[in-house]
């Protein structure tokens, strides 16, 4: 739906599917779409901006864990990542016992401490909008990963 949804509004734009990418070499294109078992073939310091809406709220905290070494790994120093989910959601799956629920929270993501907050709140668009309270950060960066000089 991303893409067809992108088209629409960049009718010009360039634009990859998962199962365009051939492993050994990613297209240069504007827009790349990945499963989850494609994104070790982007390059590290590779991307400017990361966007995550509404979808770490589904995961477990051991895939959410995954996503943000990838935003860690690819994003490039001074590069900004933007986050909006559910304040609160309890997991559930068939056949869960009580026992078993998860519960993810958006302050316990693995944000990094070392990287700048240029939003951090609670969405006042979708508290017109929808009954969950959703949260929305915005992080920058250091110009230098760390580690380097």
């Amino acid at each position: 739906l991303s893409s067809a949804y992108l088209h629409s509004i960049f009718p010009d734009m360039t634009s990859t599917l998962p199962h365009e990418v051939q492993a050994s070499e990613l297209p240069r294109t504007q827009f790349l779409f990945l499963t989850p078992d494609q994104i070790e073939h982007v390059p590290t310091s590779s991307v400017a901006l990361t966007l995550n809406t509404h979808s770490f709220q589904e995961m477990t905290r051991d895939q959410i864990q995954v996503y943000f070494d990838l935003i860690s790994r690819v994003l490039i120093p001074g590069g900004t990542t933007f986050n909006c989910n559910r304040v609160e959601k309890i997991l559930s799956y068939p056949d869960t016992t009580t026992e078993q629920l998860q519960v993810t929270r958006f302050a316990e993501y693995p944000f990094d401490p070392f990287w700048k907050d240029l939003h951090y709140q609670i969405s006042t668009f979708h508290s017109l909008v929808q009954r969950d309270a959703c949260a929305t950060r915005i992080q920058q960066a250091p110009l230098e990963k760390r580690g380097e000089r």
